[in-house]
């Protein structure tokens, strides 16, 4: 009788799945993390400042460029200053708007859990997705409550966006990559005796 017959008539493994050849548990689709892959955390703190210090900075940027370019229709005598908002108020609410998003989908994304490295990349790429899909829902929120200037609204909104997206990406990727040297360090240290 073979080592497989064996097994096939132990009561506990009938019904159990095959091993799969990484180790896991068989099942198509299993989510379990690799033992083997290294649990981080990323630097939360950091990635929430520097996401809210670059969305206020462009901000302030665009408002001193639309400042500069455009004016206020008041200033200019162009357009009736009763009828739309300051071009300076509409480039900050766009801002204010790309910001109102990036800060919950950073908080849905709990980068303070440890979690496995693998794994924090499926959450990143959703979370880019999801705030994709959300800063224009915001942008159309805060729009459609002020009247004013499209295009130096969008322009804001889309500049602060990638600011705040840029700086996320510097911070996680600087914290992971730090995470992943620590743990590949760990790993190469001999076992205390």
């Amino acid at each position: 009788m073979s080592e497989q017959d064996d097994r096939a008539d132990h009561p506990s493994d009938r019904d159990a799945p095959a091993p799969s050849p990484r180790g896991g548990s068989g099942m198509i689709g299993s989510l379990a993390a690799d033992p083997r892959e290294p649990r981080i955390r990323l630097a939360s703190g950091a990635i929430v400042l520097a996401v809210l210090l670059a969305g206020v900075g462009a901000a302030t940027f665009a408002a001193l460029i639309t400042h500069r370019i455009v004016g206020s229709p008041a200033a200019t005598g162009t357009g009736d200053a009763t009828a739309a908002i300051d071009p300076v108020t509409a480039s900050l609410a766009g801002s204010l708007a790309a910001i109102l998003a990036a800060v919950p989908i950073l908080a849905a994304i709990q980068p303070w859990r440890v979690r496995a490295a693998g794994t924090w990349a499926a959450i990143w790429l959703g979370s880019t997705v999801g705030r994709l899909l959300l800063t224009p829902i915001a942008g159309l929120a805060v729009y459609s409550a002020i009247p004013g200037r499209t295009d130096v609204f969008l322009l804001s909104l889309a500049g602060t966006y990638l600011a705040c997206l840029a700086a996320e990406v510097a911070i996680a990727a600087r914290s992971i990559a730090r995470s992943l040297a620590a743990a590949d360090a760990n790993a190469r240290q001999p076992p205390a005796s």
